[in-house]
């Protein structure tokens, strides 16, 4: 039985030594508002490993040094170093405007370069019943899954753009959001009601953005 162990991870270890490292053309932006364009990757401490070319030497580059990350690859993902709790975290950027949504997802990291929504729905096995009594049996399968995107397995980080630290209102969703969109009370409504829940934050922002927002 040990032997068999043995085997295995000494197979992992080999697999995992000669796994393909997957660049992707991208363009990073620094601080000052500068910016390179080339090869990029995540590490796995969500590091950037960056080179102008194949044949360069990659460069490794964190929270400290660049802002932004852009992916020259569909569906052309943005990800941020953003200032949380004092710390700087890695996570897409989701929505942007007087109201900027960025969020963690459960997936590894360099797998979230390529997916957009619909195969992150997909990826994280949601099951969408097509019976004569679904609920959402009129719906198309696509705006379906739309509808039930982010599950439990997202986090979402919010961001004013006179601000800038991000802030989570996970823990107490229905109370926190009175606050964060006290000045659009068609939200607080929906909030309330229930109609709008914390995996629908994608939408509220959006909604925020574009009828209560700064214009």
């Amino acid at each position: 039985m040990k032997q068999n162990i043995l085997l295995v991870l000494v197979f992992v270890f080999f697999w995992s030594a000669n796994a393909e490292v997957v660049y992707h053309s991208a363009t990073i932006t620094f601080y000052d508002g500068g910016q390179f364009s080339g090869l990029a990757r995540f590490n796995g401490r969500h590091d950037v490993e960056f080179k102008m070319s194949e044949e360069d030497t990659k460069e490794r580059l964190d929270g400290y040094v660049i802002k932004r990350i852009r992916f020259h690859v569909e569906p052309y993902n943005v990800f941020e170093y953003v200032l949380y709790e004092n710390r700087y975290k890695l996570v897409q950027k989701i929505v942007e405007g007087s109201l900027t949504l960025y969020a963690q997802y459960n997936e590894p990291i360099n797998d979230q370069i390529t997916l957009d929504h619909f195969e992150r729905a997909t990826l994280d096995r949601i099951d969408v019943q097509r019976s004569p009594n679904d609920p959402l049996s009129d719906m198309g399968f696509r705006q379906a899954l739309s509808s039930q995107l982010f599950n439990k397995k997202v986090r979402f980080f919010i961001k004013k753009t006179s601000t800038t630290a991000v802030a989570d209102i996970k823990l107490n969703f229905k109370k926190e959001a009175r606050q964060w969109f006290q000045d659009c009370p068609e939200i607080i409504e929906y909030t309330d009601r229930r109609e709008w829940k914390y995996r629908d934050m994608k939408q509220i922002v959006e909604f925020y953005n574009e009828f209560c927002g700064e214009k």
